[in-house]
């Protein structure tokens, strides 16, 4: 996870912080010292100034077809894929989607729809077969 949130910055400002003229939400702290300044320190405001959250749509695709297996990587890919869907969802990095592709292309789990946590995760990896013939990707 913390290598994703070196690669993943953050893109959505949440955080109000700094001390404006002009804001969203009174700095609470400043108000007792721009009264007692005869309100001349009016930088009493807070904005939305640096990006604090991240906001992406990631989309995974695994290789179904017969060599995945045969070479051992079936397991590698569902083993990778669960250890980045659960860093990806420790960093609330945004939406996932999953899906497999062989002969021919399927979404199983799409970017737009519930998060990708364990369960859902686990429901992705137990439509995978590694029993496509070939890598020559189709929409379905």
């Amino acid at each position: 996870a913390e290598s994703l949130r070196s690669v993943l910055e953050p893109t959505k400002r949440a955080r109000l912080r700094g001390d404006y003229r002009t804001g969203r939400r009174l700095n609470m702290r400043r108000v007792l010292e721009y009264v007692a300044s005869g309100y001349r320190k009016d930088k009493i405001w807070l904005r939305r100034t640096r990006p604090s959250a991240r906001t992406y749509q990631i989309f995974v695709a695994v290789d179904d077809s017969t060599s995945m297996r045969a070479r051992g990587g079936a397991d590698a890919a569902l083993e990778a894929l669960a250890a980045l869907a659960e860093g990806l969802e420790r960093l609330e990095a945004g939406s996932v989607g999953v899906a497999r592709f062989g002969e021919t292309v399927e979404i199983l789990h799409g970017v737009g729809g519930a998060p990708l946590d364990a369960g859902a995760c686990r429901d992705c990896a137990a439509r995978f077969t590694f029993a496509q013939e070939g890598t020559r990707p189709r929409p379905a």
